[in-house]
């Protein structure tokens, strides 16, 4: 289980993001991340859905406003020394203020990973990489640093704070994005030894029905086991031909590479571009997972694909 706000080795922390702890710090500041918490507790994925993006813009509007960021540290530190009151002996001021500060940041990465986490169950894959993203491109950690040098809190440096939040909260969400590209390389990348990393899974009421995702820490055994999980399934994921009948083009290209390769040669640009399989393979990301819309060269109505495209072109000319 994650301790919000607490260190990750600390096994008997308190769970700060349970609704009575939430409700004491976020209270008044935040009130729809407060009702997201206590919807998450009843298990309606589907209303706590619509909740994300209004509990999200709370908390970030907290980072934003001084007052504001300044009062919830001083509930969470209030709060901790209350439940913890040995732990926090031993911290200063200025510790306070840089753990309050982590505090807030977790709990705007914990909302984000949550969403990303339901939606990766539902095959959502879109909208699972849709928050992470947001997340990442939200430019968190200099409004954080921006308030912790207000606040005179201990020093906090940005490129060991990102690394802290994003390597924990996300990247067994990304190695799982990537895993469902079958991207497998780049998802056992993402499973780092010796660094603190979170898991999700579901927990159940005790009538066996299922309640909410739970975040987790993940051991070195279990980043071991997902490692193996991973190098089996790359090792099993072979190019398997294409169907003749469903897909005939990509089928005729890749019985011609196939003769190329023996010849060693390999095939033609002008193959490609006669059989089509150039406009149905070069494209962005997200428009290869959609159905073929165009094969027309600047037709398409993506401007990424058309850039790499013309790319490719120029690298096959100049080649």
């Amino acid at each position: 289980m994650i301790r919000l706000g607490y260190s990750e080795k600390e096994d008997d922390t308190p769970n700060l993001h349970a609704p009575k702890y939430v409700e004491y710090i976020w209270n008044d500041h935040a009130q729809a991340f407060v009702d997201y918490i206590k919807v998450r507790f009843t298990g309606n994925e589907d209303l706590l859905l619509t909740k994300t993006d209004d509990a999200i813009a709370d908390i970030w509007n907290v980072l934003e406003d001084e007052e504001k960021t300044l009062s919830i540290i001083s509930r969470h530190s209030m709060l901790s020394i209350k439940l913890r009151p040995k732990f926090m002996e031993s911290m200063s001021t200025l510790d306070q203020i840089n753990h309050g500060l982590h505090y807030i940041v977790q709990t705007l990465s914990f909302v984000h990973a949550h969403h990303c986490f339901i939606n990766m169950e539902r095959g959502q894959w879109d909208a699972a990489e849709h928050y992470i993203m947001q997340f990442e491109n939200m430019s968190w950690w200099e409004k954080v640093i921006e308030q912790n040098k207000k606040y005179a809190g201990s020093e906090m440096l940005e490129q060991t704070l990102i690394k802290k939040v994003m390597d924990h909260s996300f990247n067994w969400l990304k190695s799982r994005c990537l895993e469902n590209r079958k991207m497998f390389d780049n998802s056992i990348r993402m499973i780092k030894k010796n660094i603190p990393m979170a898991g999700w899974k579901f927990e159940y009421w005790k009538d066996g029905s299922k309640r909410t995702p739970e975040p987790y820490d993940m051991t070195e055994d279990d980043k071991e086991i997902r490692i193996s999980m991973l190098k089996e399934k790359k090792a099993k994921d072979v190019l398997q031909p294409f169907d003749k009948d469903a897909e005939p083009h990509l089928h005729k290209y890749r019985q011609q590479v196939l003769r190329d390769k023996a010849a060693g040669k390999l095939e033609s640009l002008e193959s490609m571009l006669e059989s089509g399989i150039f406009w149905l393979t070069v494209k962005c990301p997200k428009c290869a997972r959609a159905p073929a819309r165009s094969r027309m060269f600047f037709m398409n109505p993506c401007k990424l694909c058309r850039q790499i495209q013309a790319t490719c072109l120029l690298g096959h000319i100049q080649a």
